[in-house]
């Protein structure tokens, strides 16, 4: 499948650059390898370190086939777990009666009791553990298995366990404690609640016991089933790279232990998150670039691992990276790739290869197309050099200040203004220091036939730009700002009209005043529109009427719920509600969120330098 199909490309890249723009543009720098070796700032420290660049080749798509039987086989899988599926153990709290609901979860909001959404990602993560590995799908069934055969032989004995830890109950080993200690513990400590039939409706054991024979029908059929066409498309590719340095990453510790009960070679690496800090001399001395010279070895020519060690470590000896699966969250292949295509590895190229989900995983759950719209989102945000996944992917060296032009030599246009900077440093430091050294706050009047201006502001903390004309006030990128403040050496200022300059800056300023201000009050609104936060001011309201809390308390506990002080302070109200001293809990409940929590809600402005123009640049 393309991973293009059903993707708009163009409203893609239109969203992607308004959030660059508005959100990230302000806040962050970023320079892409193409920056680094562009570059005259770059450059110097580039050779003086003897340093190279390496190029990352177009990633290879490995594309793998469920045939005959096994396509077969597979798509009654899929239609068990999409269509059949109850998830009942998942979606318990929305068996319970409604007239026994706040027996057991007194102060939590009836949207608890709806279908959770876990039963949802559940349906996913089976196809994607299926997509991982047939290994990994079949221990997840297993496990499913089990665990749904305890719960109800628990239900039968008239006993329900729920709860964030419930899961840990129906994995007990009788071997780690004494099992009713364990229990016990579990309740005491609010990790689960235990319930009895009656608190059910009458379909939750029917779907339990459906739910059961599903999955211990996917147990039989795929238990015997040892064909597996990625594990060979994989080991073809694997023999064509014989001899070479190579790091395959797998999302699943489970994948991880059936590649290595499948590959029989003594020269390869199985790091997982149990012994990454036990092998890390191992990993440096294998595969560490940067590691001593004289300590480097040659022990081992692979590695497999799990994206433990896909960030916070080199790997780049290695020149090959293998993605066994893809990350549901795909930028983690932008991690990944990171490991090798490190400045001061000796590879002139980078080999990406990608075993791509067969078609009939793809159609179920969009593993490809999902990848491609992040990674393309993040390629428009962010700028990117190289195609991480698919060949769709369209790159190129922007980042957050300015779309480079496509054309005979693409170049980041903030660098190109830091560069003049720089050089006009080196050849006048005397009268770069005094320009240093000027007050914030300058205006500067320039020539010119019709009036506007670009101001640059500091609005809480972050540099902002602005032009102001006689009928419009907007904010403009700094690349913009900077051309306009671009001038000739022998240009010569006019007067200045303070009360023009004044109007100008009162303008701007206004612009983020009515911009905080409107923000302040969508965010008031939404919050109220938020059923738990109004069942918290319900609360409040209560309590202030029965004279339980005074106005002061009230007012403080009303603004961080209305101003997202603190997103949970609805929840810790609503939980006081049963409490016998409301009035001094909620007190130390205010003291707690000051010490730890306070918000700024103020806007300060302050002025940077402004131009004012009477010319063809404003027009």
């Amino acid at each position: 499948m393309n991973a293009e199909d059903g993707i708009d490309k163009e409203a893609l890249k239109q969203v992607s650059t308004e959030i660059r723009d508005a959100v990230l543009r302000p806040l962050m720098i970023r320079r892409t390898r193409y920056d680094i070796g562009h570059h005259k700032m770059y450059e110097k420290d580039i050779k003086a370190q003897n340093l190279s660049i390496p190029t990352v080749k177009d990633p290879k798509e490995h594309e793998y086939r469920l045939e005959g039987e096994l396509g077969v086989v597979f798509i009654a899988t899929a239609k068990d777990i999409s269509e059949k599926l109850n998830y009942s153990r998942f979606n318990a709290l929305s068996y319970i009666k409604k007239e026994r609901r706040k027996k057991y979860y007194p102060h939590e909001s009836d949207n608890i009791f709806d279908k959770n959404p876990l039963a949802g990602i559940m349906k996913t993560l089976l196809i994607k553990r299926f997509e991982s590995s047939f290994s990994a799908f079949k221990i997840s069934i297993e496990r499913h298995e089990k665990r749904y055969k305890t719960f109800i032989e628990n239900f039968n004995n008239d006993i329900i366990y729920l709860g964030e830890k419930a899961t840990d109950i129906l994995d007990y080993d009788e071997q780690e404690e004494d099992y009713e200690a364990f229990i016990q513990r579990l309740i005491e400590t609010g990790k689960v609640k235990q319930l009895v039939q009656s608190d059910f409706n009458k379909a939750f054991e029917k779907d339990l016991k459906s739910d059961y024979k599903i999955f211990r029908n996917l147990v039989k059929t795929w238990k015997d089933r040892d064909a597996d066409p990625k594990l060979e498309k994989f080991k073809e590719v694997l023999n064509k790279d014989n001899n070479k340095k190579i790091v395959i990453f797998t999302e699943s510790v489970d994948t991880l232990k059936y590649i290595k009960s499948k590959i029989d070679n003594q020269k390869i690496l199985f790091i997982s998150s149990q012994n990454r800090e036990e092998m890390k001399s191992t990993i440096q001395e294998n595969f560490d670039a940067n590691y001593d010279v004289v300590k480097q070895k040659d022990d081992y020519t692979i590695i497999v691992t799990t994206d433990t060690l896909a960030e916070g470590i080199n790997l780049h000896r290695s020149s090959i990276i293998y993605n066994y699966d893809i990350p549901w969250n795909a930028t983690k292949l932008i991690q990944r790739i990171g490991r090798v295509n490190r400045i001061g590895t000796r590879a002139e190229f980078i080999h990406i290869h990608n075993f791509k989900p067969a078609s009939q995983i793809e159609d179920v759950i969009e593993l490809s197309q999902k990848a491609f719209v992040k990674l393309q989102s993040s390629h428009t945000m962010m700028g990117e050099d190289n195609q991480i996944y698919s060949k769709d992917e369209l790159v190129s060296s922007v980042t957050l200040f300015d779309a480079y032009k496509k054309e005979a030599n693409e170049k980041d246009e903030e660098l190109e203004y830091l560069e003049e900077l720089r050089e006009f440093r080196e050849a006048n430091p005397k009268a770069f220091e005094r320009i240093e050294g000027l007050e914030q706050g300058l205006s500067f009047t320039r020539q010119g036939s019709s009036e506007c201006a670009y101001v640059v502001l500091d609005v809480n903390g972050h540099k902002n730009y602005v032009y102001v004309d006689k009928s419009t006030t907007k904010p403009v990128s700094f690349i913009e700002t900077a051309e306009a403040f671009r001038a000739n050496r022998d240009e010569v200022l006019i007067a200045e009209d303070e009360e023009a300059i004044q109007q100008y800056l009162f303008n701007a300023k206004s612009y983020f005043e009515d911009e905080f201000k409107r923000a302040k009050q969508d965010q008031a609104e939404e919050r109220v529109d938020e059923k738990e936060d109004q069942e918290a001011l319900i609360y409040l309201e209560e309590w202030y009427q029965n004279d339980t809390i005074d106005d002061e308390l009230f007012d403080k506990t009303e603004d961080i719920i209305l101003n997202r002080g603190d997103r949970l302070m609805a929840k810790k109200v609503k939980k006081l509600g049963s409490s016998k001293s409301i009035k001094e809990d909620l007190e130390k409940l205010l003291a707690n969120y000051k010490a730890v929590s306070k918000v700024d809600t103020t806007l300060e402005i302050s002025e940077v330098v402004s131009e004012i123009f009477k010319g063809k640049r404003c027009v």
